[in-house]
């Protein structure tokens, strides 16, 4: 059997998703690890919590530490370790990565240095260090530092050294280094139950400055921020010590239990306790500026109060369990999208079909009629069949509004148009109502000369203010290839785009009639929804069947955009944003990198309206669980995607610590059945992942994934190859 190299490009583009919304406060909190997740921990006992320099979280557990991957985790095992019937017989105390990818955990029983193609953690120094490991750090030049209850351990790469800082009582309480700081290449800082130690690196000289303050009891664990150590003590409070003045102050005392381990992260400290949850102060202020405990309601508690382990990343916050219960991943609300709420005025709970912000009102419709405020007085109206007693508005669903004359257009389903003033609340009668009674009215545009253009259930209408005359297109008359008329639009080129039930076409203003024979014959005849045009001449039809096709200005170039889309906008920065039927997605000007927003209470879009955007430039989204405004200003950082694993006939054959961006990996000519694993490194909940692959060669465009996080394919060809792999 001959040998040969498979091409095997796969290109994964991410769509990076974002938790968007937390309910009333700053957080809302995930659960992992536990039986009532999708990623299951080996051991739900997490002592400890690392971020490497790929971005993947690892936990130190009972027996084992372990990388989570989304929805499963990698484990590592501790390799010539005798089971025992104690708890937690390998409790993992210390992780860290040394050199790139070069990871080390320290336990109760010593030190341990992971192998990555057996998956196991090999001891090492096994006569040296044969106790507990409490802390590892390092410094700028990769030495590592290796807090033991027997003192410290440096190792260079080369040699290992042991500094003992009590010689004359090895058993005293200062050999026991509880967690290390580094200051420079030059000085640690180590912790000790009853005071810090200055270390030089290099000479082992060592001072002590022992902890006097009264109330505060033994000390537990530190963190080094700029030029001051945070030290969590035993009686709960917080203290400091300043490495300039070298001095101990009192700092925070809220709780009165054991503070177990502390997180920085851009001025926020994160204080992980023995029994009341996590507390995060603010260090400007010296302040709790959110706290969480143990409780019952989904998204606003913990799983235990008992935490043990606590990280912060990019905003983030995850907190390990002591009892066997998993961790906790709080996760910071976006403030760039909110739901419209006014006073007791809420929108969560009504589906919004129409909108339209003006610079004196706010007006919102639903199926039940419509809403509007008046933005100085605060005061919120609410208008429907019923209420009106003209007998003008003739149907509660609320298509459509429009600002004319100084009033309002509203247009409804099944019951034409209205016309409404909102200062003193009553419907009137105009040429242009009597004219639409009974039909839809989806959309206006008013053109270049001030004449007013609505898409209806039964054609096109033209209103002449100055006239007061109406005139009907539809099929009959006008060929346009339907009468129902979603969609229009006027273009930079002066096009004017009519999309009907039965087609695309371009409506000549001048002799009234409708053109399709510019148009390829493939895409004059599906239904169009919405039209829309990029700032750099782009456009877009959105179509009844959520299919959207692009085009150039010049028309000479059409394709289909693999999203699903019912409408869209594009934002002052020249993104463009998709409504979704589960969020929201934005695309880069040149359509090449996709950001989902999936739907976290309920920002997934109504198929009807379009996507505002207002004179601000900011956004406003009618959702089926409220309205809903964005600021596409706010800085929305990206989640990667890692591929994790590879496999060649339903086998393992490489995981991401071979697979790299040059690797050339050589398969045998049967080995042509090939499965890709991959994960978002924003840890986001499965079902609010979205991904984008494509197999160079064998796929001819970007194929969707949701809820899974594996592909595969069959019978790859042969041939020279070369495997890459992309994120964005």
């Amino acid at each position: 059997m001959s040998l040969g190299k498979h091409i095997l490009v796969l290109v994964i583009l991410f769509i990076r998703v974002f938790n968007i919304f937390a309910s009333s406060s700053d957080y809302i909190i995930y659960s992992i690890g536990n039986e009532e997740t999708n990623c299951k921990f080996e051991d739900n006992r997490v002592n400890c919590i690392y971020k490497d320099s790929d971005g993947f979280i690892w936990i130190g557990t009972g027996g084992s530490v372990e990388r989570i991957n989304g929805k499963y985790t990698s484990i590592y095992h501790f390799a010539g370790l005798q089971e025992s019937n104690t708890p937690s017989p390998f409790l993992v105390n210390a992780l860290i990565e040394n050199r790139k990818h070069d990871f080390w955990a320290g336990n109760i029983q010593g030190l341990f240095r992971m192998n990555h193609e057996k998956h196991t953690l090999e001891r090492v120094f096994t006569e040296e260090i044969n106790f507990s490991v409490q802390s590892l750090e390092k410094d700028e030049e990769n030495r590592l530092y290796i807090g033991t209850v027997n003192g410290l351990y440096i190792y260079d790469g080369k040699q290992l050294r042991h500094i003992i800082i009590d010689e004359k009582n090895m058993l005293s309480a200062n050999n026991r280094i509880l967690d290390i700081a580094v200051r420079n290449h030059n000085s640690v800082w180590l912790l000790t139950s009853n005071g810090v130690v200055i270390c030089d690196a290099k000479s082992g000289a060592l001072k002590q400055y022992k902890c006097t303050l009264p109330s505060c009891g033994q000390l537990k664990c530190l963190v080094r921020v700029d030029e001051m150590l945070y030290i969590g003590t035993e009686k709960g409070g917080i203290i400091t010590f300043d490495l300039l003045q070298q001095r101990f102050t009192p700092y925070w005392n809220e709780v009165k239990i054991p503070i177990s381990r502390l997180a920085y992260e851009k001025g926020i400290l994160g204080v992980a306790t023995n029994g009341q949850g996590i507390y995060l102060l603010s260090l400007p202020e010296g302040k709790t500026v959110y706290s969480a405990t143990c409780g019952t309601e989904s998204g606003q508690d913990l799983l235990s109060n008992v935490i043990s382990s606590i990280l912060i990343s990019q905003g983030d916050v995850w907190c390990g369990t002591g009892y066997y219960l998993g961790m906790n991943i709080l996760r910071k609300k976006n403030e760039s999208f909110q739901h419209y709420d006014k006073g007791i005025f809420k929108t969560k709970s009504i589906a919004i079909r129409s909108c339209l912000p003006t610079r004196e009102y706010d007006f919102i419709g639903t199926r039940e009629g419509f809403y509007y405020l008046h933005k100085e007085s605060g005061k919120m109206h609410y208008v429907n069949v019923r209420k009106d007693k003209s007998g003008l508005l003739r149907s509660n669903l609320i298509f459509s509004f429009h600002e004319y004359e100084g009033g309002l257009l509203v247009g409804t389903c099944g019951g034409g148009l209205s016309a409404f003033s909102p200062q003193t609340g009553t419907f009137k009668e105009t040429p242009l109502t009597r004219a639409c009674i009974s039909n839809d009215i989806f959309m206006f545009l008013e053109d270049e000369n001030g004449k007013l253009w609505l898409s209806t259930s039964d054609g096109l209408y033209s209103y002449d203010k100055q006239t007061q005359m109406v005139q009907e297109y539809n099929a009959s008359n006008s060929g346009m290839p339907g009468n129902i008329v979603y969609g229009i639009y006027i273009d930079s080129a002066k096009r004017f785009w009519v999309g009907t039930d039965k087609g695309l076409a371009i409506f000549d203003r001048q002799t009234g009639k409708c053109d399709q024979s510019i148009l390829p014959e493939v895409y004059r005849k599906e239904a169009i929804r919405y039209i829309y045009e990029g700032r750099d001449g782009t456009l877009f039809f959105c179509q009844l069947n959520n299919r959207l096709l692009v085009a150039n200005k010049t028309l000479n170039h059409f394709h289909y955009l693999s999203p699903i889309c019912p409408n869209l906008t594009q934002d002052d920065q020249g993104f463009y944003w998709l409504g979704q039927w589960d969020g929201l997605l934005r695309i880069d000007e040149e359509l090449k990198s996709y950001t989902f927003f999936p739907s976290i209470n309920g920002i997934n879009t109504n198929a009807g309206p379009p996507i505002l955007k207002d004179k601000d430039g900011m956004l406003w989204v009618c959702g089926m669980k409220g309205l809903f405004t964005v600021n596409p200003q706010a800085d929305f950082p990206p989640s990667p995607v890692q591929i994790t694993e590879m496999c060649i006939n339903g086998k393992p054959y490489a995981d991401d610590y071979k697979l790299k961006a040059d690797s050339i990996l050589y398969l045998k000519a049967n080995e042509n059945t090939v499965t890709f694993r991959f994960a978002s490194l924003g840890y986001e909940k499965q079902e609010l992942i979205k991904y984008e692959y494509m197999l160079q060669g064998k796929d001819s465009t970007w194929i969707v994934l949701s809820n899974d996080d594996k592909v595969s394919y069959f019978t790859c060809r042969q041939g020279n190859t070369l495997f890459r792999s992309e994120s964005s």
